[in-house]
């Protein structure tokens, strides 16, 4: 039965072939069985209530305060194909909009509420413009983030993402009349970063608005993105028994699984592309026995897995951390792929994330090339982006005989002048007497009576008004639109990468390139600059006896705004009774356009040999795909899916799939964490529950990539995991001696953001120490990962990078993310976050046994966890096993101290708190003491880069041979006499490469910095040649003069006594005129003399001291 669920408004086979198919460009090609009518236009049987339900929404399931929703079972067989497909249905249609139907009842609750950290409100939205595009009639809108209270970096915010479902009122949602739902269609960085903002809307077809006059209140939640379950939800009402192959293990849990019928027909298999070393394998009966194959090639355990997959019509494979489950499919489409016949239908692969599935295709074209690649875009711009398909349609000519895409872009073309005209007279601010009379709106005499005083009317021209005789009625009642402009100058966090989020925006528009994500087409501006005011107290029988009166001279001034209100709407009414039907015209010729060009979609796509696309595509793409009829899928990252796209995998035509993954770590997401648990189990994928429920699968068992010790920290999980050979041995990580794997305890307490994440400041500012550390004993910065459980804890890090001068330049290197975004990737170095710490002794997220395991598995060589230990570890069961793991080694690798060991000195140090990194720089705090090339000795702390990288400050001890008299200048700078200017024997050439005059002033990022004196030097002729200028440098309550030395031309005077700020290198720049600044500027604090100077010379790092 289905369960009540409160909503809670929280304040705060398709085308067998292609006749003519011919290889040459430009010609034409019939189709003989339409794309259209077999998959697209195919129509839900009206069985169930749910398969009629709209593909969009209603206002009324948003106001729906409870909703019933069926529960899952996840247990056992289904008891028909429709009630699991309806059930499935319900549960990702609820997850769907769940989160903005408790955003829309929080706003209706409390109307003048800000933003939330999961809620973005937005006043004032009003309408500017019409795009008549593909993709449907773009209506732009212009809003205020008065609620947001912040400047928004829309380069990386989550806000207003293409696909995103939008609640709309103009009433403060009191009324369910005048709400409208929309999606984001387009948002240019262009238009956001205008003031106000602007952004394209697509609203439902029957609920287009054309009032530019009227202000609306937009709602978003953060927390869904309808555009991921929209093709997920149209799919499965469309999905029966009759095209539901598979159904009877996927429903019914069949557990005797054969092989797919095409290898039951021809079981003899050439394997020799799978494994070329190995003796003859042209002829192998994969049904048999298999001829033997080394381990060194494969292992036992993917050898099994791989006979699984190639034998068995739903195969199972579960590749815990680092077992190579990429490996072993890779192996199994070589298999598959090689054995291909002409004509064969294309293989489709899919993966959970872009990343994944270019990872998968590049190495698939190593030995495959007929590969297309479906969805946007792509960061490898070598192999996968001439690869789209996207690509492919801008390259081909070819032409489908009987296409309606002519006909339809027509017919659009048609609609689009004709809504255009409709709107011609709304453009202006104010409505003609003409306008009023031709839609009927006012009568011939009152027309006339406009008309007869016109020759009357004498009004200075002013720029200012609008002009007319609607104007001229209504002087004294034309007021300004109010200018809503946002003032706000703090910056809200960034939320995602700007390459995430192009990815986003291209899957939606279906291209490869960022200028292709601006709406295009026929733009129509709308936007007003004067309104007529709403006058009060104007009662509504006054009203109606003028409406009849024709004397519209002899009205009084507020009747006539009243009147006219009453004229504007009544114009509005008409014209949008006409203009909304005009646009569900227009919306069905937008779909007959679509339709055709899938139609030459199918034919390129016909020519390939692998498909590939995101699990998200799978529904997307499923009318294009299913028309090519293919037989084979295979999923990566399934354990990680929801259930519904894995259903829409299964095309009438399939009879193989397999299914590679790991349940034991990340589940699928869900918008509404209540549908996670039961009786609801969205977070349970199909991978899991066929596993569960008794069908067959494989584990792979062998580990290649985490060194013995940080893979003992998964046997609570892994009880089997087996290490390979190749991951014993490896080298220590540098400046820790032995420890590469250790728990750094602390009882500082969490804190949280602006929202509901969470962050641990000590954890924060530790780990970034530790990264210089790391960076100073010479691991490099893409070989260090840092992750968390928590987005908050996330953006703090980051934001520490960035304002540590050491480690800004890069920044970009060293990746920060969170445990969930990281699944499948891996790094030599991870430094673990935890965050939690509190009285309470809530450990949040850590509860959950998957991320654990994900966390726990991402490091090859170096592993470091930083967390209040003691808490934990005894409140939860897996980390006290962990910590018993640790607690048991020789020596411990857990306690409250971090244990390093210097490189040159082979000295531990012990780092219990942030103030210890003070004294070191990468080694011991013993002074180095060692005597440097230019027989000076190095006064710096114990460091483990070399001298040679060290420009030194001492007092140069060459004598000139032009007069025997000592150089006057620093060790590190060119000998040079004063008297004779002639630059004299260079001492240090062969230690810096840059050893002639130095232009980079000593200074630090975070310091103050004030011109004290200026020095110019002359030559014989008194033209200035040189400038010596003293600055006097505060740096951490530090004092001191810094001297520089440049030629006159490289800067513009600055008067003594300028002070400067120093909040960034651009800053140094701008403040000091010109003096040239170096990309990144390091103080070692405690070392007499100037701060240093890091200076990145292509890979080699330089030290002044």
């Amino acid at each position: 039965m289905p369960i009540s669920r409160r909503s809670l408004g929280r304040v705060p086979s398709g085308i067998q072939n292609l006749e003519s198919r011919q290889s040459s460009e430009g010609r034409s090609f019939p189709l003989t069985h339409c794309l259209r009518g077999r998959y697209e236009r195919e129509l839900p049987e009206p069985t169930s209530a749910w398969r009629m339900k709209p593909e969009i929404p209603t206002v009324q399931d948003l106001l729906c305060a409870e909703v019933d929703i069926p529960p899952n079972r996840v247990k056992g067989k289904w008891q028909s194909v429709e009630e699991y497909l309806g059930t499935h249905y319900e549960l990702l249609r609820e997850d769907a909009y769940s989160t903005l139907r408790d955003a829309t009842l929080s706003v209706r609750m409390t109307p003048t509420m800000d933003d939330l950290t999961e809620i973005c409100i937005y006043e004032n939205v009003r309408i500017v413009g019409y795009t008549w595009s593909n993709h449907g009639v773009g209506v732009k809108c212009s809003f205020s983030l008065n609620r947001a209270r912040k400047k928004i970096q829309w380069a990386n915010s989550k806000r207003l993402i293409p696909g995103t479902l939008v609640c709309l009122s103009c009433d403060n949602f009191k009324e369910e009349k005048n709400m409208r739902l929309a999606t984001v269609l387009a948002r240019p960085v262009t238009s956001l970063e205008l003031n106000p903002p602007e952004v394209d809307l697509l609203f439902a077809d029957d609920q287009i608005e054309i009032d530019s006059h009227k202000p609306w209140l937009m709602v978003e939640s953060r927390g869904s993105y309808f555009e991921a379950y929209k093709h997920t939800l149209k799919a499965l009402q469309r999905m029966k028994p009759s095209n539901f192959p598979l159904h009877e293990h996927i429903v019914s849990i069949e557990t005797e699984i054969p092989p797919p019928q095409y290898i039951q027909d021809e079981p003899v298999l050439n394997l020799s592309l799978a494994f070329p070393d190995i003796g003859d394998l042209t002829s192998v009966n994969v049904l048999g026995q298999w001829p033997k194959i080394k381990e060194s090639i494969i292992d036992q355990n993917q050898l099994q897995a791989l006979k699984r997959m190639i034998t068995s019509q739903l195969a199972i494979v579960q590749g815990p951390p680092g077992t190579g489950k990429t490996y072993t499919s890779v192996l199994a489409l070589k298999a598959l792929i090689s054995n291909m016949k002409q004509g064969d239908p294309p293989l489709v692969i899919s993966c959970q994330t872009n990343h994944a599935l270019d990872q998968l295709l590049r190495k698939i074209i190593e030995f495959e090339p007929e590969v297309i690649r479906l969805g946007g875009r792509t960061q490898d711009q070598d192999k996968i982006k001439g690869r789209t398909l996207y690509q492919k349609r801008n390259e081909s000519t070819i032409k489908i005989k009987g296409s309606a895409r002519g006909r339809a872009k027509a017919e659009m073309t048609r609609l689009e002048k004709s809504m255009m005209a409709l709107l011609e007279p709304l453009k202006s601010d104010l409505l003609s007497a003409q306008t009023l009379h031709k839609l009927g709106i006012i009568t011939d005499n009152q027309l006339n009576a406009f008309v007869k005083w016109r020759s009357d009317w004498v009004s200075a021209i002013d720029d200012s008004k609008p002009m007319g005789d609607m104007a001229s009625w209504l002087e004294g009642f034309v007021d300004h639109v109010e200018d809503y402009q946002d003032t706000y100058k703090d910056l809200e966090e960034e939320e995602i990468d700007t390459e995430q989020l192009l990815e986003i925006e291209a899957e939606f528009h279906g291209a490869n390139e960022e200028s292709e994500f601006e709406l295009k087409g026929q733009f129509m501006s709308v936007r007003k600059y004067f309104t007529v005011a709403e006058p009060v107290g104007v009662d509504e029988r006054i009203i109606e006896e003028h409406l009849r009166s024709s004397k519209v001279w002899d009205w009084e001034g507020h009747v006539r705004a009243a009147v006219y209100k009453r004229w504007e709407a009544l114009a509005l009414e008409k014209v949008l009774v006409a203009f909304r039907q005009l646009n569900m015209r227009y919306a069905e010729c937008v779909k007959e356009f679509k339709i055709a060009r899938l139609e030459k979609d199918a034919y390129i796509l016909g020519g390939a040999k692998v498909v590939g696309m995101t699990n998200t595509g799978l529904a997307k793409y499923r009318s294009l795909v299913a028309s090519l009829c293919p037989r084979i899928v295979m999923i990566e990252e399934a354990a990680e899916s929801l259930e519904g796209p894995i259903i829409t995998a299964c095309f009438p035509t399939i009879q193989h799939m397999i299914l590679v993954g790991d349940h034991q770590q990340l589940r699928p997401h869900c918008n509404s964490r209540e549908l996670e648990k039961p009786p609801f189990n969205l977070g349970i994928s199909m991978f899991e529950r066929l596993v569960d429920n008794g069908i067959g699968f494989d584990r792979l068992k062998v580990q290649w990539r985490m060194r013995p010790e940080i893979r003992q920290l998964l046997s609570p999980i892994y009880h089997d995991l087996e290490d390979n050979e190749e991951v014993m041995n490896r080298p220590h990580i540098p400046g820790m001696g032995t420890v590469d794997v250790f728990f750094y305890w602390h009882n500082h307490h969490e804190s949280m953001d602006d929202g509901t994440s969470r962050l641990n400041m000590l954890e924060a500012e530790m780990i970034v120490n530790f990264t210089l550390y790391l960076q100073f004993n010479g691991v490099e910065h893409k070989d260090i990962t840092i992750l968390t459980f928590y987005g908050g804890q996330k953006n703090l890090i980051s934001k520490l990078i960035r304002r540590e001068p050491e480690l800004r330049p890069f920044a970009n290197q060293i990746k920060v993310a969170t445990v969930d975004s990281y699944q499948g990737e891996e790094n030599e170095v991870v430094l673990l976050s935890l965050v939690r710490s509190n009285e309470s002794n809530n450990i949040g997220f850590l509860t959950v046994k998957n991320r654990v395991c994900v966390a726990m598995s991402r490091a090859r060589s170096g592993f470091y966890i930083f967390g209040n230990g003691r808490m934990i570890t005894n409140k939860d069961e897996l980390w006290w096993e962990i910590g018993k793991i640790l607690n048991s080694a020789w020596p411990k690798k857990i306690g409250y101290s971090i244990p390093l060991t210097c490189q040159k000195h082979n000295r531990k140090v012990e780092i219990k708190d942030i103030s210890e990194w003070m004294d070191i720089k990468g080694g011991c705090n013993e002074i180095c003491g060692k005597i440097k090339k230019c027989s000076h000795v190095c006064r710096l702390k114990c460091h483990p880069f070399k001298h040679k990288q060290v420009r030194c400050y001492e007092e140069c001890i060459e004598k000139l041979p032009c007069c025997g008299q000592p150089c006057p200048l620093q060790c590190h700078e060119p000998c040079m006499c004063k008297k004779c200017k002639a630059p004299q024997k260079r001492l240090q050439s062969d230690l810096l490469p840059d050893s002639g005059p130095s232009s980079v002033p000593v200074l630090s990022v975070g310091a103050e910095v004030t011109k004290v004196t200026e020095d110019i030097r002359r030559d014989e002729a008194g033209t200035p040649i040189r400038t010596k200028t003293t600055y006097m440098h505060t740096f951490r309550g530090d004092t001191e003069l810094v001297t520089e030395e440049v030629k006159i031309t490289e800067v513009e005077g600055v008067a003594p006594g300028t002070t400067a700020a120093v909040s960034s290198v651009q800053e140094i720049q701008s403040s000091l005129e010109g003096l040239i600044i170096e990309e990144s500027l390091i103080d070692f604090d405690g070392i007499p003399g100037p701060p240093p100077v890091a200076t990145t010379v292509a890979k080699n790092w330089e030290w002044d001291a």
